[in-house]
């Protein structure tokens, strides 16, 4: 898929999670409607993992995504710095809490940033390393925490995911359901497109529509701009 197509359905599905995040009462309104334009510093991205402070990562993390798309480049330190949590490389920063660290909360959004990184050519991922993460934790408690893994597997597009991708799409839960639906629409590989119309003849009317409208957007002329033939 090419650049600019992966980074304006990435950015779409980091919208979805703020909103649906909000309207499911994980984060209030107020902290998204205050949320400032923060630096983006080892600091603070420090302060963020070991707080296991999800909407800061999101943001802080939403930051480094976007600017390594338009500079085409991370800050060094920022990119040694995730990659080293992501390696669990403890020594090299012994003031985070590594205990926080350690969890789904803040390897779900270093693993899909590190992979969105890979995805623009600013970071050498260990497919099978991230697929074998994101799949470990599809079952996780936090429904943040498997939107983070689905997007993982998004960006991986692999048919070998698109089964799995379909049963969470299946349940009840509407940040998964919304996650995982965007992901298998933006995918190229054949199968996930086949998922999405075995999904909607059993959705609900509502999801049906969504599902609709994610078909209508990423098909057609869609597929040639992102790369996918």
């Amino acid at each position: 898929m090419s650049g600019s197509g992966r980074t304006r359905i990435t950015f779409k599905l980091f919208g979805v999670l703020v909103w649906l995040a909000v309207v499911s009462g994980a984060w209030p309104i107020q902290t998204v409607l205050g949320a400032s334009q923060k630096e983006i510093t080892v600091v603070a991205l420090k302060k963020a993992i070991s707080q296991g402070n999800e909407f800061a990562l999101m943001d802080l993390l939403g930051q480094v995504q976007r600017t390594g798309v338009i500079d085409m480049s991370v800050e060094s330190d920022i990119l040694r710095l995730l990659d080293d949590v992501w390696e669990n490389r403890e020594s090299e920063y012994p003031e985070i809490d590594w205990a926080v660290a350690h969890g789904a909360s803040v390897r779900s959004f270093v693993g899909v940033t590190l992979l969105f990184l890979d995805k623009h050519n600013l970071y050498e991922a260990n497919e099978k390393t991230f697929r074998d993460y994101a799949r470990g934790v599809l079952d996780h408690y936090k429904s943040v925490v498997v939107a983070n893994a689905v997007r993982m597997l998004g960006l991986l597009d692999g048919a070998q995911d698109v089964k799995i991708l379909k049963g969470v799409a299946l349940e009840s839960d509407e940040l998964k359901f919304r996650t995982a639906v965007l992901v298998l629409a933006e995918m190229c590989v054949p199968e996930a497109r086949s998922a999405l119309m075995e999904l909607r003849e059993k959705a609900a009317p509502d999801r049906t529509a969504f599902i609709n409208e994610q078909l209508k957007a990423f098909g057609g002329d869609s597929r040639r701009v992102r790369g996918c033939e």
